[in-house]
């Protein structure tokens, strides 16, 4: 249910003053029924999801991470600036 969703935000106190707000971190207290819903559905979805996912897909899978993509993205940027070409980048 919609109820179950999201949580109350408490913050943490990290360190240093307590005066500072950047010395805080917030934490999310969540239903412990969404949890548990969230883990059967993931179970359920998960053996799905990755049967149609392609090889090149990168964030969204364990252990392929949306950094290196970035990065590459990135890099290509930079090295079409540098040589004055024009680089359009898609997301799909």
């Amino acid at each position: 249910p919609y109820a179950w969703k999201g949580g109350r935000l408490s913050e943490l106190h990290k360190k240093g003053s307590k005066t500072v707000p950047d010395n805080y971190r917030g934490l999310l207290i969540s239903d412990h029924m969404s949890k548990v819903a969230a883990d059967v559905l993931h179970d359920g979805v998960d053996s799905a999801y990755h049967a149609y996912v392609g090889v090149s897909q990168c964030g969204a899978v364990q252990r392929k991470s949306a950094d290196m993509a970035n990065h590459f993205v990135r890099t290509v940027q930079d090295y079409a600036a540098l040589n004055g070409l024009c680089c359009i980048v898609l997301y799909i």
